[in-house]
This record gives C-alpha cells, sequence and structure tokens, in this order.
C-alpha cells in the first residue's frame, strides 16, 4: 500500500535535521508581484512523518516587503530517498493592514541543515 510504504520510510528519515529550499512569485491583482526565498525550519515531528514551518522574506516591491508564514504538509517520498513537501502559506506584513498574498508550491528536497 503506497500510504503504508510512504509512513514507514518517512519516520527512518523524518528526525533527521534538515530543512528545504521555498521559493516562487505571488502575484498582486493589479499586477504586480513580489518574488519570495527562504528555508524551512527543521523538522517537527507529526506521527510516523514530519512537517516543516516557513521562513523566509519576499523582495522589495512598492517600498515593501513581506515575511513568509505557513507550513508544509507531510513528507512526500521520491524513489531516490529524498522528499520534498506541498506548502501553502500566506506574507504578512505588519505596516500595511488587511495587505497579505497567499502563498503555495512545492519544497526542494531535503538537504542537511548547514
Amino acid at each position: 500500500m503506497p500510504g503504508s510504504e510512504q509512513r514507514s520510510r518517512s519516520s527512518s528519515k523524518g528526525n533527521r535535521d534538515h530543512v528545504h529550499v521555498v521559493e516562487g512569485i505571488v502575484a498582486y491583482a493589479s499586477g504586480g508581484s513580489h518574488t519570495y526565498a527562504g528555508l524551512t525550519g527543521p523538522p517537527v515531528p507529526r506521527g510516523d512523518s514530519h512537517i516543516h514551518r516557513l521562513k523566509g522574506f519576499t523582495d522589495i516591491h512598492k517600498d515593501h516587503l513581506h515575511q513568509l508564514e505557513g507550513e508544509t504538509g507531510l513528507a512526500i517520498f521520491e524513489q531516490d530517498r529524498r522528499h520534498y513537501h506541498v506548502y501553502k502559506g500566506k506574507t504578512s506584513i505588519k505596516i500595511i493592514k488587511d495587505h497579505y498574498h497567499v502563498l503555495e508550491g512545492t519544497t526542494g528536497p531535503d538537504r542537511p541543515k548547514a
């Protein structure tokens, strides 16, 4: 069963200290955009697997930038035993009320934390 294989492999790798790259573009309804990039935080155990919290910032556009907020889903393993995550979140900015952007995507593969 694919789900049980994923869980058993995630339990053996889920506690290893590692991070993932997150990057992408969020568009404005008015036509502009922010690019964003960052690394996830360390693994947070969830059952037999783990998630990560998002960390990073957007670029500066129209004199402001945003901080990334959100988390990944559970680990998705590939045949080479590396894994990635799907993530969802939003940007935040404290100086402009109700101004945020929704972000989603997939992380890069796992890599040892420096």
